[in-house]
């Protein structure tokens, strides 16, 4: 049997080694595992400075049963995440809550709790 094969990225200076990240989870808009570790958002702060911060989401079905779609989110969308739980070390990194999407539509994206 064959090696999987595995990815390194680099989170918040930390190497994370990602297995199988050409696994397909969503077959129909074919994202990989690896899309969905990706899942990055930029923020810009009141004097407009950005800074990318990493968002933790539920499982790819419960992201599906919850509403969301292969078409949601775009490169470049404008979007707005509210009732989230960021980290507790000050870090740009947060878990779960309600994204309102750049058509207004709300969907929510999870808690670690679910």
């Amino acid at each position: 049997m064959a090696k999987a094969q595995t990815e390194t990225i680099t989170v918040d200076g930390r190497e994370v080694a990602i297995s199988n990240p050409e696994k397909v989870l969503f077959p129909d808009a074919g994202y990989t595992k690896l899309d969905v570790v990706r899942y990055f958002l930029d923020v810009a702060d009141g004097a407009g400075k950005v800074t990318n911060w990493a968002i933790e989401a539920s499982t790819p079905n419960q992201l599906y049963r919850a509403g969301w779609r292969k078409d949601d989110v775009k490169i470049g969308d404008t979007v707005t995440l509210t009732d989230t739980s960021p980290a507790r070390n000050g870090s740009p990194k947060a878990s779960g809550g309600t994204l309102t999407l750049a058509s207004g539509r709300k969907v929510f994206s999870g808690s670690p709790e679910q």
